[in-house]
C-alpha cells in the first residue's frame, strides 16, 4: 500500500519556540536540547535524515515528554521508510499533546502504509473534523476506505480532492485504480456465486480468454450463449473469441448477434462478418470492438448508482456494474492523460484495460506512448515487449527487445525476452548468449535457465538441455517446462522419466487454471 510522497508534506515543528512551555525541562537540560535540535534541523535541510534521527533520539533521552520532538522524530523516520517506528513516534506525540494535528495525521498515514487501514480511519477523521481543508488527510482517508473495499466512499473522497485541486495527478490515478478494483470485486461476486448465471459465465470466459485458457473460455462462452439466448453480448463475445482461430464460426455468431443486438450495432456486426469473408481479420477486430461498445449500456456515474442498487438481486445488473466500473476507470485514466499528457502510469493502465477488453490496437498505442514518456524505466519497456510477444508480432517484438537490451545491457528480464525472440527466429546461438547474460545478472532467473535449455535442445544437445531444464523446474507454474523436458526424455529413450514429467504437466496446468481465475479478480496495489 503506498501514498504519494508529493502529498505527504514534511512539516517540521519549530521546537525552540515551544520548549519553554512543554513540561518546562530544567534549564541545564534545555541548554543541551537547543543545540541538538538546531543540528537536527540542519541535518533535515541537507536531507541527512539518519543523522537527524540520531540527534532527535539524543534529545528524547534527555526529556521524553516533548511531543513536538516525537513528531519531528516520526517525520524523519517516515522519510527513512521506517514506518513502524515512525508510527510509534507519532502515537507517542499524539498521546502527549492530543491537540497537535501533525502526529494525528501521520498516525493515519502510517497505518495506511502498514496495510492496517481500519486503524487509520479514526485519526484521519479526527483531523478532518478539525481541519476540513486538510488534503493530506482527505487523500489518506480515501486510500484507507479503498483498501477496506468501501469503494463508493473512497470514490466520493477522491472526487472531492480532485474538485479542490484538479491538477493532482496522483488523486486521479488512485480514483481510476479504485474504480478498477471495485470492478474486480464485483466480478468476483458474479463468478463465485453458485449456481453461476450466464452473465457470470460470460465474465469468466473473458478472463479465461485473456489468460490463454482457450478450451475453458470457449466452454464458458457457449454456456453463456445457452443460458442467455436473447442476449447479444454472449454471441458478440464468442464471435470475437473465434476471430482468428475459427473465422467461419465467428461469422456465424456475428450474424446471430445481429438479430438480437440494438440497431446501433447491427450494421457494425454485418460489416465485421463481411470483413471475415474477405479474410480481413484486422478490420473485423476493429468492427467487432465497435459493435461491442455500441451494444453495452451507458457507463456514467448516474448509471452506476442505479446498477449498484439493483446488483444485489440481478446478475445482469451485477455484470453491467462490473463493466461500468471498468469503463469509468478507463474514462478516469483518459482524463488523467488529458490533464497530464506526460503521465506514463496513466498510459500503462489504459493499455492494461485495453488489453483485458481485447482492444489490442489501443493497448499497443498506449504501451508505446508509455515507453516514449519513460525511456529510462526498464520495467515499462519490458511490459511493452511482453505485450508484443503475446500478440505474436515477432518482427516488432525483436526490434523492441534489441533496442531495450542495447539501452539496458545487463537487465536480466530484458535479455531473457530478447533471447526468447531470437530463439523463435531460429537464432539459437545468439539467443543462448542473451540467456547467459541474464543469468550472469541474476542466477535465480528460471525463465532464462529454461530459455538456455531450449537453446541447447534447438542445437541438438538434448542431454545438456535436460540438465539445464531440471534446474528451472521449481519455477514451472503451468506445466510447460515439465512438458518440454518430457519430450526430450522421450527422444533420449528415457520413457519412465518422460512419463513422470508428463504427469507433473497435467497437475501444474490444472493449478495454473485455478490461480489465473483468482488473479484476474485480485485488486491492484499500483
Amino acid at each position: 500500500m503506498s501514498l504519494d510522497r508529493s502529498l505527504v508534506l514534511i512539516c517540521g515543528v519549530l521546537l525552540p519556540c515551544v520548549i519553554a512551555t512543554a513540561q518546562d525541562p530544567p534549564p541545564e537540560i534545555q541548554a543541551k536540547i537547543v543545540p541538538l535540535f538546531q543540528s537536527a534541523r540542519q541535518a533535515e535541510q541537507r536531507r541527512d535524515f539518519s543523522q537527524a534521527a540520531r540527534l532527535y533520539d539524543q534529545i528524547l533521552r534527555l526529556d521524553s515528554r516533548l511531543a513536538e520532538v516525537w513528531t519531528n522524530m516520526g517525520l524523519v523516520l517516515h522519510e527513512l521508510d521506517r514506518h513502524r517506528e515512525a508510527l510509534e513516534a507519532f502515537a507517542r506525540a499524539a498521546s502527549l499533546k492530543p491537540d497537535l494535528i501533525t502526529p494525528q495525521l501521520f498516525v493515519g498515514i502510517e497505518y495506511v502504509r502498514l496495510d492496517e487501514p481500519q486503524k487509520a480511519l479514526q485519526p484521519l477523521e479526527a483531523v478532518l473534523a478539525r481541519e476540513p481543508a486538510n488534503n493530506q488527510a482527505l487523500y489518506a482517508l480515501a486510500e484507507a476506505n479503498a483498501h477496506l473495499e468501501r469503494f463508493r466512499l473512497a470514490v466520493n473522497l477522491y472526487h472531492e480532492l480532485i474538485r479542490r485541486h484538479p491538477g493532482i495527478e496522483q488523486a486521479s490515478y488512485r480514483l481510476g485504480v479504485t474504480y478498477l478494483n471495485w470492478s474486480k470485486v464485483t466480478a468476483r461476486k458474479l463468478i463465485d456465486v453458485r449456481p453461476r448465471s450466464g452473465w457470470g459465465d460470460l465474465l469468466l470466459a473473458d478472463f479465461e480468454a485473456v489468460a490463454g485458457f482457450s478450451e475453458d473460455a470457449e466452454r464458458n462462452y457457449r454456456a453463456a450463449v445457452a443460458a442467455l439466448p436473447r442476449a447479444a453480448e454472449p454471441r458478440i463475445a464468442l464471435a470475437r473469441f473465434y476471430l482468428e482461430s475459427n473465422p467461419p464460426a465467428a461469422e456465424e455468431q456475428f450474424a446471430r448477434a445481429g438479430e438480437l443486438a440494438p440497431a446501433a450495432s447491427r450494421d457494425l456486426l454485418a460489416q465485421a462478418g463481411r470483413a471475415l469473408v474477405r479474410h480481413d481479420v484486422v478490420e473485423a477486430k476493429m468492427l467487432a470492438a465497435a459493435a461491442w461498445n455500441a451494444v453495452r449500456h451507458e457507463h456514467t456515474p448516474e448509471a452506476l448508482t442505479e446498477l449498484d442498487r439493483r446488483a444485489h438481486q440481478d446478475p445482469q445488473a451485477l455484470y453491467r456494474l462490473s463493466l461500468t466500473l471498468s469503463e469509468l476507470a478507463r474514462q478516469t485514466f483518459e482524463e488523467a492523460v488529458r490533464k497530464n499528457p506526460n503521465s506514463y502510469r496513466a498510459h500503462m493502465l489504459l493499455a492494461d484495460l485495453a488489453r483485458v477488453t481485447r482492444d489490442t490496437g489501443k493497448a499497443r498505442a498506449e504501451y508505446a506512448r508509455a515507453v516514449e514518456l519513460a525511456p529510462e524505466d526498464p520495467g515499462v519497456r519490458l511490459t511493452y515487449i511482453q505485450f508484443l510477444g503475446g500478440e505474436h508480432d515477432d518482427a516488432a517484438t525483436l526490434v523492441a527487445a534489441r533496442e531495450a537490451a542495447a539501452k539496458f545491457p545487463t537487465h536480466p528480464a530484458i535479455n531473457t525476452e530478447l533471447g526468447k525472440m531470437l530463439l523463435r527466429s531460429n537464432q539459437a546461438r545468439e539467443a543462448a548468449a542473451c540467456f547467459e547474460r541474464a543469468l550472469e545478472a541474476d542466477a535465480t532467473l528460471a525463465a532464462a535457465r529454461a530459455g538456455l535449455a531450449d537453446c541447447y535442445a534447438a542445437m541438438g544437445e538434448l542431454e545438456k538441455a535436460a540438465k539445464e531444464m531440471r534446474r528451472a523446474l521449481p519455477s514451472d507454474i503451468d506445466g510447460s517446462l515439465h512438458y518440454r523436458l518430457g519430450r526430450w526424455y522421450q527422444k533420449l529413450g528415457r520413457e519412465r522419466e518422460a512419463a513422470e514429467a508428463y504427469s507433473q504437466t497435467a497437475r501444474l496446468k490444472d493449478e495454473k487454471r485455478k490461480s489465473e481465475r483468482i488473479r484476474f479478480t485480485l485488486t491492484l496495489e499500483k
